[in-house]
């Protein structure tokens, strides 16, 4: 019976491209003692980044030194397996030209019948038989022997693996790196020559990996070369940069190719255990450390341990030799490079947080970014009126006491307060509200245009602790609010509207989204076709438009006055008139004709005093009006309730009357 071996790809390097501050730093230590055993007299000059007073200048510097130890020590990985200084040389030839290289990784299997033998197998038990006679008092005894013959079949598994590379798409110019055989006898009990434990013949699935980025980066002359442009827009710290970003990235795919690879030995009969593997045993050069180390002498001392390493390809009982071994091994090197670079750069990034942490004594929030930019804006404008404001408006009359308070806040830090956006005053304008479909009301009065820039993470977006409209009207004071967007043409699209009256205090959370800037709208927008990107831009056109959101504030009084003729201001002291004429308007829906002032009620040029009084008398009789038909209501339902009951009352003597006589019968 053949026996299959499925190990878990470098289980043992789980995660090891995600960076723990902790691991890493444990890790460094061993690192930094293996490079001072092999520096010698200069072992002094490797001190960890974090031990030593640096500039940030040393941090480029280090990450230029991290990107050359692991490309070269990716060359070297290269050596290795096979790769000659023609490869290299026609690798370098292809990336000047830039071309895109890939590495492939190809393996096919075959499986042949060789023979049948048959051969016999003493069983690991025996039977016994006694005999007992009393006449002759003997004794016989009789002794079985069982033999198996078993039949086991032969087969030749043979696994040919090759590396190689190739520019472009034209996967036929392969050109090779290196190629190997491994074989063994599978012996079976139950296939027969029909019927072999394995295809007969397989040809696995290529694994392909780019690695231009590394190939550029090693040069023509065979040295890994890696600088950092300080002064590109892209460049904003050693580890967020192209330069950076892109050996990144090409080291994380290094690594999934590995694990790839790794299935591809795993689907044999037989693999190579993870203690004959192991990445250890061989030098890592690449840490982030400062001094002024010489990157050759470190990459020296990793070629020379990776020659160390067995390499015989001689025959043995299993399918692996040596030779896979050695291959397989470098390979969990190749990854043990690649999450040595990742987490270095990772902790440059983690060393410039923490430093800058430190300097400012606190993690830093969007709320502290928000606070930092209102008092930039104080120090920065040097005029009142460009700094922001809080946006908190008072609801008044000119020349009056306010009636109420509109503004829009938001938590930070545990506080709520009002959010600043800048302010731009346009005077009176006038805008027109559609009712229905048959109504359009024109709004005349000041429009002030708000724009908030706030500070957030990428990761969360929109104002911090959330934006809420609040509204608070103040005892015998109202106002209508209109919730709402602006449209084309000085036009208002009210979608929700409420009245705020005596001492009511309304929060009304607001949902901020985001949309695309013009920037990232061009690039989204740039491989459409003609037709959708017309629509897209149409869409956005819309999406302009109505995303600027509207508050309008309608006080009542003033609307008031006009409705029922009466000058300016009449209303302002006189409360409890206004509180009726609120009521018959809220709650009874009364016409406005019935309690306006008309000039057939009156003499011309009646004082303001005569009209209002004019007005309260209509009021009052509506009032009147109102309350005797409640009267009228309440008179009739206590008739029915009283006719009801007295039927209940007759229906129950009449019901005792009738049991009286069923049991005089009864006597």
């Amino acid at each position: 019976k053949a026996t299959v071996s499925v190990l878990y790809c470098c289980s043992h390097y789980t995660n090891m491209l995600r960076y723990e501050d902790l691991v890493f730093t444990s890790k460094l230590e061993e690192a930094l003692e293996k490079m001072r055993q092999i520096l010698g007299r200069e072992k002094d000059s490797v001190q960890a980044l974090r031990d030593v007073s640096h500039g940030y200048e040393d941090k480029y510097q280090v990450a230029e030194f991290l990107g050359g130890l692991a490309v070269g020590g990716w060359w070297n990985a290269g050596r290795a397996l096979g790769a000659s200084e023609e490869v290299a040389q026609e690798t370098a030839s292809w990336a000047a030209s830039g071309e895109a290289i890939m590495l492939r990784f190809t393996m096919s299997t075959t499986c042949k019948y060789l023979r049948k033998e048959t051969r016999e197998v003493q069983p690991s038990f025996s039977t016994e038989t006694e005999t007992e006679t009393t006449t002759t008092y003997s004794e016989r005894r009789t002794r079985t022997k069982t033999v198996v013959k078993v039949t086991e079949h032969f087969w030749r598994f043979e696994a040919t693996y090759t590396l190689s590379v190739y520019k472009g798409s034209d996967a036929r110019g392969q050109l090779p790196i290196s190629s190997s055989k491994c074989s063994a006898t599978i012996k079976t009990l139950k296939s027969t020559k029909e019927s072999p434990p394995y295809p007969s013949s397989t040809t696995g699935k290529p694994v392909d990996v780019d690695i231009s980025s590394l190939v550029r980066a090693l040069g023509e002359d065979g040295v890994a070369k890696v600088e950092i442009d300080r002064s590109s827009d892209e460049t904003h710290t050693p580890r967020r940069n192209k330069v950076t970003g892109e050996l990144f990235a090409s080291f994380e795919r290094l690594w999934v190719w590995v694990d790839a690879v790794w299935w591809e030995f795993n689907s044999l009969p037989s693999c190579p255990d993870a203690t004959q593997t192991d990445p250890y045993s061989i030098f890592n050069p690449v840490a982030p450390v400062m001094g002024n180390t010489a990157i050759t002498t470190l990459l020296v001392a990793q070629a020379e341990s990776l020659e160390s390493l067995p390499n015989n390809a001689e025959e043995t009982l299993t399918l692996h030799t040596q030779r896979e071994t050695h291959f397989l091994t470098v390979l969990n090197h190749v990854q043990a490079l690649s999450a040595s670079y990742c987490n270095g750069v990772d902790y440059l990034e983690e060393t410039l947080r923490k430093q800058l942490e430190e300097a400012v004594g606190k993690q830093l929030t969007p709320d502290d970014f928000g606070a930092y930019m209102q008092h930039h804006y104080k120090t920065f404008f040097k005029l009142e009126q460009h700094r922001p404001k809080m946006f908190c408006h008072s609801v008044r009359r000119e020349g009056c006491y306010p009636d109420g308070v509109l503004s829009i806040v938001s938590s930070s830090q545990g506080e709520e307060a009002p959010v600043e956006m800048f302010q731009r005053a346009f005077g009176k304008q006038t805008t027109t509200v559609r009712i229905n479909s048959s109504t359009v009301v024109a709004m005349e009065g000041e429009v002030d245009v708000h724009c908030w820039m706030g500070q957030a993470f990428e990761s969360k977006r929109g104002l911090s602790g959330g934006a809420v409209l609040a509204a608070t009207a103040r005892q015998f004071s109202c106002f209508v609010l209109l919730l709402g967007k602006l449209g084309s043409g000085n036009e208002f699209l009210p979608s929700n509207a409420l009245i705020v009256k005596d001492k009511d205090e309304v929060r009304i959370p607001l949902e901020v989204e985001a949309i695309p800037t013009p920037k990232a709208f061009e690039a989204a927008v740039s491989s459409l076709s003609p037709e959708q990107q017309e629509f897209a831009e149409a869409y956005r056109v819309m999406q302009l438009e109505g995303s600027l959101f509207g508050v309008a504030v309608v006080q009542i009084k003033p609307q008031l006055e006009e409705l029922l003729r009466l000058p300016s201001e009449a209303l302002t002291k006189e409360v409890e008139l206004t509180q009726s004429i609120l009521q018959l308007f809220i709650e009874y829906h009364v016409p406005p004709d019935l309690i306006m002032f008309s000039e057939h009620d009156a003499l011309p040029n009646l004082p303001t005093a005569g009209k209002v009084e004019i007005v309260r008398g209509h009021v009052s009789k509506v009032l009147n009006m109102i309350q005797q038909a409640k009267e009228g209501e309440l008179r009739e339902k206590r008739m029915r309730d009283t006719y009801a009951n007295e039927g209940c009352v007759k229906r129950r003597r009449r019901c005792s009357s009738y049991e009286d006589r069923d049991r005089d019968r009864d006597r």
